[in-house]
């Protein structure tokens, strides 16, 4: 090729692409991105997306599967959800088609009769995976799979399954089980979660008496159970039995199963577990590496030291909800483990002890956090986060006093309802207003702009950090000690020992910045144009600013009201961002957002419901920016009128929008809308909107003669007069007239 010739795109070998793809296989999105390039990328990018993305076929099939049938992508992930499934129908011969390709299919809630079900299931070669969800309609038969030519097609089609999952909280039966235990190979996962199972002997003994050994029809017991998983013990490694009511006693028995050696075990909601059940399980399965006892609220700190001293592979727990767990019990935990995923949220206060003194051992391997509940101070936080350099999920909502002024290096961040988070924790300014304009030695300058002053939407928030002169104060003060805007970081200079020697070089840099005369002052009409446009520089930027978040892919603000446009103009920089909960921030506004979805454009799903500045033009920018948008919440946002759906019309990737209470927009443009984009699930839950008339030089999208386009709104009529106060004359008759008497 001559050295002026540039190879175009399309041209890439095979080898080049699944090599650059090979990079984006943890973002999906980014995967449909490319493959919309050109066919060569389409053929290529199809690879990985086939084998990685669920395929969801819902309602109604045969519309959906006239699509995929000009699909030259194969799909190995199926689910089938809230329709009729007839296989001797128009998707019988599409399923016919796809089914040597499916490893793993789940059905939920769908209608199912007998010979579909043994068709769906015997045609499936070569799946690994099955979940049979909430089919009650199919379970509710004596006759499934009891002939035995629908058992031998079955276990013919089955013949490579693992994993197998049944919920169904009604119509399971010892019979159902009997049938599913001959056609399923030995499995390495089963689950029964939220399943009828009855582990008390004396119902088993009303249903089976002497001389009885056919299985029931009317209901299911552990016993049947216990012998599906004793014909399975050489590979069964996961059990799941969340939501039943297993007890000490059944514990005992699923102990004893010679040779069983569970690597998972999930009782999540099991509400008669305690700490003897717990205790059987450490003693009968001590290579156990997850454990899940989430809402199990009779485990108590008894338990949680069991599970230290008898369980040494253990890197997966959760306690959630467990409100009797003690200090101690985590205490020793944490220091006897190194944990991968740890839940302690919704735990008794005094459990927030042994994470204040405990988890700042050194935690290399520690991925998810869970701190939900639990009462934190940022000291702490700081703690927990230089002892887990690998922290990737962090989940302190409801932990108002864990995040003042302080943000982690994470990939999942949920801080719902931390209400004294501002915008200086989430820029690594972490100063206190209030602090300052108190302090003897502080300049004059420095006091008096401390004093309240109005912000960008017209609010004086004296709690609230300026948005504008924030790195302009910071140079102008860099020569009084006394009016530093940051946090006393030297009470923590054992902890994190980078930080003291990071300020040093930012102070010195914002002393020469200071003596150069590079200060920057914005003030006027010239705010609003200013937040957007300037972009502090990185030798200005604090270590702990959220900004250096460059991985996050979910954030939670939900409640955080002390949130402001600057903040979001500044620091929000997340190229991965895919969740974005901004609910009840009141202070943002379209200068914010619009800033915030041109940097982060990778978002599916924002929520601003219940902010009260979020207008049309805050909209407008969202949907220019943003285009992978699949959910859109907008509940209580009044400032909205029907242009915001016309500027949604145009964002094809939108699925879910909901606009409840949204009372400036009109009934006609939320009709229109729902026509012209009937893939969007538009949720209203009975707003009384306006009518078509709303502006006395807006004509209605309804009226159709010109005089009435431009006709006034009719202004309702005052209301009655109240009537005149009876006289004090008539008042003292009805009073003492009968005691006169």
């Amino acid at each position: 090729m001559p050295p002026d010739e540039q190879l175009h795109i399309s041209c890439l070998p095979t080898e080049v692409l699944e090599q650059i793809f090979e990079c984006l296989l943890d973002n999906l999105d980014d995967l449909l991105a490319v493959s919309t390039v050109c066919s060569s990328w389409y053929l290529t990018a199809s690879r990985f997306i086939g084998s990685r993305s669920l395929l969801c076929l819902q309602h109604d099939l045969i519309h959906r599967t006239k699509t995929l049938n000009k699909s030259h992508r194969e799909h190995k992930h199926w689910a089938i959800q809230d329709s009729d499934i007839h296989v001797d129908g128009n998707f019988g011969e599409f399923w016919q088609s796809v089914c040597e390709e499916v490893e793993s299919l789940t059905i939920n809630n769908c209608y199912l009769r007998e010979p579909d079900f043994v068709s769906l299931l015997s045609s499936c070669k070569n799946i690994k995976a099955l979940k049979l969800q909430q089919l009650e309609h199919t379970f509710m038969t004596v006759n499934l799979l009891q002939s035995e030519l629908d058992r031998k097609r079955v276990r013919e089609g089955l013949q490579a399954l693992e994993s197998l999952e049944v919920r169904c909280e009604r119509y399971i039966s010892d019979n159902l089980l009997h049938h599913l235990m001959a056609v399923t190979p030995p499995l390495t996962s089963l689950s029964l979660a939220t399943c009828n199972i009855s582990y008390q002997d004396a119902i088993r003994n009303r249903f089976y008496p002497v001389g009885v050994s056919s299985p029931s029809e009317f209901v299911s017991t552990f016993a049947k159970v216990l012998e599906w998983i004793q014909g399975m013990t050489a590979t069964l490694r996961k059990l799941d039995l969340s939501g039943t009511r297993i007890d000490s006693g059944a514990m005992e028995r699923l102990m004893l199963v010679p040779q069983l050696q569970l690597h998972t075990l999930s009782l999540a909601n099991c509400d008669q577990v305690t700490n003897t059940a717990v205790e059987r399980l450490c003693s009968g399965q001590p290579w156990l590496r997850r454990l899940d006892l989430t809402g199990c609220y009779r485990v108590s700190g008894v338990a949680v030291v069991a599970l230290a001293d008898s369980l040494p592979c253990l890197q997966w727990l959760s306690l959630h909800g467990c409100g009797a767990v003690t200090a101690e019990s985590v205490s020793r935990l944490v220091q006897s483990h190194e944990l991968h995923h740890l839940d302690v949220g919704a735990t008794d206060s005094s459990s927030s002890c042994a994470v204040q003194h405990k988890m700042h051992r050194f935690q290399p391997k520690l991925r998810y956090l869970s701190l939900a509940g639990v009462s934190l101070d940022a000291p702490q936080v700081v703690l927990v986060a230089a002892g887990a350099p690998n922290l990737t999920h962090l989940d302190l909502s409801m932990s108002a006093h864990s995040l003042k002024n302080v943000t982690l290096q994470l990939r999942v961040l949920l801080l719902s309802t931390c209400c004294l988070l501002t915008d200086a924790g989430f820029m690594g300014e972490c100063y206190r207003d209030a602090s300052l304009s108190h302090h003897p030695a502080a300049c004059d300058d420095c006091k008096a702009s401390v004093a309240p002053k109005k912000t960008l939407s017209g609010v004086n928030l004296t709690t609230s950090p300026r948005r504008v002169q924030l790195y302009s104060r910071r140079v102008t003060c860099s020569g009084h000690r006394a009016c530093r805007c940051f946090y006393d970081y030297d009470s923590w200079t054992s902890l994190v020992d980078s930080l003291s020697r990071v300020d040093a070089e930012v102070s010195e840099e914002l002393q020469e910045a200071n003596e150069a005369g590079e200060s920057q002052q914005v003030n006027g009409v010239e705010q609003q144009e200013s937040l957007v446009d300037y972009k502090a520089p990185l030798s200005l930027r604090r270590p702990a600013s959220i900004a250096n978040l460059r991985g996050l892919r979910r954030l939670s603000l939900c409640g955080v009201f002390k949130l402001t446009d600057h903040c979001l103009v500044t620091a929000f920089h997340f190229p991965e961002l895919q969740h974005l909960n901004l609910a009840q921030c009141g202070q943002i506004s379209s200068v914010g957002l619009g800033a915030m979805a041109s940097r982060c454009r990778a978002l599916k799903e924002l929520l601003l419901s219940r902010c009260d500045s979020v207008d049309d033009i805050a909209v407008q920018a969202v949907v220019h920016h943003l285009h992978r948008l699949q959910r859109l919440h907008l509940q209580h946002c009044t400032l909205l009128t029907s242009d915001s759906l016309d500027s949604l019309h145009w964002r094809a990737s939108l699925r879910y929008l909901d606009i409840s209470q949204c009372t400036g927009m009109t009934q006609s443009s939320v009709d229109e809308f729902s026509l012209q984009c009937p893939n969007v699930k538009v949720i209203t839950l009975n707003t009384k909107y306006m009518q078509s008339i709303a502006h006395p030089l807006i004509p209605a999208r309804t009226a159709s003669p010109i005089s009435e386009q431009f006709s006034t709104p009719q202004v309702s009529p005052p209301p009655p007069q109240p009537p005149p106060l009876p006289l004090m004359a008539k008042v003292k008759n009805v009073i003492f007239r009968p005691w006169m008497r």
